[in-house]
């Protein structure tokens, strides 16, 4: 018969096998006592507690393992995007590689490095185009900087050019056109739709300034860019403001005013610029500031902080989406109040 269908028993150990090794295991049935069990509430904390019991997306130890990589730049590109919508911000420039954003303080400096450099430091960046549509070149600057590379300079005025003929014109010049006047059309759409929720602005006067140096305002004429974007969204400017285009030097876009003539600062909305909160703060404890009849009567728009400052007064396809969200409420609110 097939031996198969019998159980076996074990083979006796060896005659020289030392006794331990017949000895039972310890954890075995019959072996010697390990540690003891944990009391139960301890034994269950244990294991709420162990990372397998983490959410996902609360487990740092799983998210930052070297294949999950893919997950977490997602998650990068997810998050600005859900902010910008949150916040309004209908378009946008993605950079991808390297791009660094400077602290402001690094920034300044090399600005100002940049605006020290002689035309033998331009020649030596062996440009192929200076552009130069919005800014005060001089002629004899730009006679200087023509013998280095083909250079672009204002058509008419002095800091003058709009933002639109300033893309207009660095699009024609890097053989762009057509690139460049879709910008221009999608932002002046993008323009629109938020001014026609704000009709109170429509018609309303306005003088744009700043506090200058503190021993007078400083107030822009009718060619300044600043005054450009409010004229082009349905403002006009003041008679206060015309009168000071003929006041003003060649090539000069805005006109010092007395603190003594605050109270002849007049528009349906005056609008200054603060580059910080402390700015702002010290004006609004200076007589003359209070004397402006516009600020008594809350008909005063305030644009303060460096990158709003920098956005509404260097216009761009690239500045004015991001301060419209918050530049032409202020205005709006200023206009509510003019009787």
């Amino acid at each position: 018969m097939n031996d198969s269908f019998f159980i076996r028993r074990p083979p006796p150990p060896p005659e020289n096998a030392p006794e331990s090794a017949a000895e039972p295991q310890a954890g075995c049935p019959g072996g010697p006592a390990t540690n003891p069990p944990l009391p139960e509430a301890e034994r269950l904390r244990t294991i709420v507690e162990s990372p397998t019991y983490r959410l996902a997306y609360e487990d740092l130890d799983l998210l930052t393992q070297k294949d999950l990589r893919p997950l977490r730049l997602q998650l990068e590109l997810l998050k600005p995007e859900r902010v910008l919508y949150e916040q309004g911000v209908h378009s946008t420039v993605v950079v991808f590689g390297s791009a660094r954003v400077r602290d402001a303080a690094t920034a300044r400096d090399r600005l100002a490095a940049l605006e020290r450099l002689v035309p033998g430091d331009i020649a030596g960046l062996k440009p192929d185009v200076i552009l130069a549509p919005y800014s005060g070149i001089t002629q004899d600057e730009y006679t200087t900087l023509s013998q280095i590379a083909p250079t672009v300079a204002y058509a008419d005025v002095a800091w003058g050019t709009s933002w639109q003929d300033d893309q207009l014109i660095t699009g024609k010049a890097l053989g762009m056109s057509a690139g460049a006047a879709k910008l221009v059309s999608d932002t002046e759409a993008l323009i629109a739709s938020q001014t026609d929720q704000y009709p109170q602005l429509a018609g309303k006067t306005f003088a744009y300034g700043n506090m200058g140096d503190g021993t007078a305002f400083n107030f822009y004429t009718t060619t300044d860019a600043r005054s450009l974007f409010l004229t082009a969204i349905g403002l006009e400017p003041s008679e206060f403001t015309k009168s000071l285009d003929a006041k003003a030097g060649e090539d000069a876009y805005f006109v010092q005013v007395s603190l003594e003539l605050a109270n002849t600062i007049e528009a349906d909305i005056v609008v200054m610029w603060f580059g910080s909160e402390d700015e702002y703060s010290k004006a609004q404890e200076n007589a003359a500031f209070q004397a402006i009849p516009a600020v008594k009567e809350g008909r005063f728009a305030a644009v303060v902080g460096e990158s709003l400052v920098m956005a509404s007064s260097a216009f761009s396809v690239l500045s004015i989406p991001y301060m419209l969200d918050q530049f032409i409420p202020t205005l709006a609110a200023a206009a509510d109040n003019v009787k």
